[in-house]
C-alpha cells in the first residue's frame, strides 16, 4: 500500500515517521501501540500503512479529544474552530481505518482503558506544556512494558518561554533520563528533533517532590524572564519609576 500521508492538505507537523517504521520493523508477535494526539490523522495514516504493508498483528490506538490544546499557541485552524476536526480525522484514515482504533477521551482518561504493561509503543504528541506531557507521562509509564518505547515530538517546541516537551521529559525520568535518545525528524523536518527511551526493568519515575522543586524553580525563572521583557518594553518614565 502506498503511502499518502504527505499528499493530506495542511501543514506537515509529523516529524516521527522513522521513529515508526523503526517500531513496526521491530514486531515479532502480537503487539500494541499508541499514539497521544492524533490531530487530523496524518501520523495516524502513516502508521496505518505501515501496519497494513507489515502484514504483523499491530493493534493501533489513536488517542485524542479532537478539541485542540487549549492555552497553546500556534494551532489556530479553521476545521478545530468549525467543530469538525474528528470528521476530517476519520476522512483522511478512511483507506486504513480498519487498522486504527481511535479513542476520543482525554488522554490520561484513556489510560485506564489500558492494562499495565500491555503497550509495547507509546508515542506522546498531545499535548506540548510542561504539565500536560508530565499529566501523560504519569498516567502512561505503568501501561508500557518492559522492553517497550516511549517516544515523543517537539524536543524542541517551545510553549509559554519554556522548553515543556524536553523538561517534563528529563525531570520525569530523572536519573535514568540519560538513557533519552534525542533523533532528528523525519523528512520532511529533520529539525524537528524528536525523543525516545527504552522502558528499563529498573527504571522508576523521579518522585513528586522533586519534580515540584524543579518546577517551582522553572516558574520563577519564567516569572523573572516575563517582568525584564516587561520593564525593557515600558516607556522610559515607567522605567525610571521603578
Amino acid at each position: 500500500m502506498r503511502h499518502y500521508w504527505l499528499d493530506l492538505p495542511g501543514p506537515v507537523w509529523f516529524s516521527g515517521a522513522d521513529i515508526y517504521s523503526t517500531f513496526v520493523a521491530s514486531v515479532h508477535g502480537p503487539a500494541i501501540a499508541v499514539e497521544l494526539g492524533a490531530w487530523k490523522g496524518r501520523s495516524t495514516c502513516f502508521m496505518g500503512v505501515e501496519i497494513a504493508n507489515s502484514g504483523k498483528p499491530i493493534e493501533f490506538f489513536a488517542v485524542d479529544t479532537w478539541g485542540g490544546s487549549p492555552g497553546e499557541t500556534g494551532y489556530e485552524d479553521a476545521d478545530l474552530a468549525g467543530g469538525r476536526l474528528f470528521d476530517v480525522f476519520q476522512a483522511n484514515i478512511a483507506p486504513v481505518a480498519n487498522r486504527v482504533k481511535p479513542i476520543r477521551a482525554d488522554t490520561v482518561e484513556a489510560a485506564a482503558r489500558f492494562a499495565d504493561g500491555s503497550v509495547d509503543f507509546l508515542y506522546i504528541d498531545a499535548s506540548h506544556t510542561y504539565r500536560g506531557v508530565m499529566r501523560d507521562l504519569a498516567a502512561w509509564f505503568p501501561k508500557v512494558r518492559e522492553g517497550g518505547t516511549i517516544a515523543g515530538d517537539d524536543w524542541c517546541n517551545e510553549q509559554g518561554g519554556e522548553l515543556g516537551v524536553r523538561h517534563a521529559v528529563i525531570d520525569f525520568f530523572g536519573r535514568y533520563a540519560k538513557h533519552v535518545v534525542v533523533l532528528p525528524g523525519s523528512q520532511p523536518n529533520p529539525d524537528w528533533l524528536q525523543w525516545s527511551i527504552v522502558k528499563l526493568p529498573e527504571m522508576q519515575p523521579t518522585g513528586g517532590a522533586a519534580r515540584a522543586c524543579r518546577g517551582l524553580a522553572r516558574l520563577i525563572v519564567r516569572t523573572a524572564r516575563r517582568c525584564v521583557r516587561r520593564l525593557r518594553q515600558a516607556p522610559p518614565e515607567v522605567q525610571a519609576s521603578q
